[in-house]
């Protein structure tokens, strides 16, 4: 069933930035299918995954980036 449902998606959720590298598409809300069913994708119009619209002008406080996976940040409970 998963290589059925796999076969049949077809969207693009990635673009090139050459300052960047590859970013997810801007405004994206999709749902990726993957082995254990599936996950949501939600990106705001820069094309980071957030609900937040970010401000493109800088003040004067600094600016920290967070790059990675969630998964890998929060704590597991089992």
């Amino acid at each position: 069933m998963f290589e059925e449902l796999l076969n049949k998606t077809y969207r693009q959720i990635f673009s090139y930035n050459e300052n960047i590298g590859h970013q997810f598409v801007p405004n994206l809300n999709a749902r990726i299918i993957n082995e254990k069913g599936g996950y949501y994708v939600r990106t705001n119009s820069s094309g980071f995954r957030s609900d937040i619209e970010f401000k493109k002008e800088k003040n004067n406080k600094p600016r920290i980036l967070f790059f990675g996976r969630f998964k890998h940040c929060r704590r597991r409970s089992k």
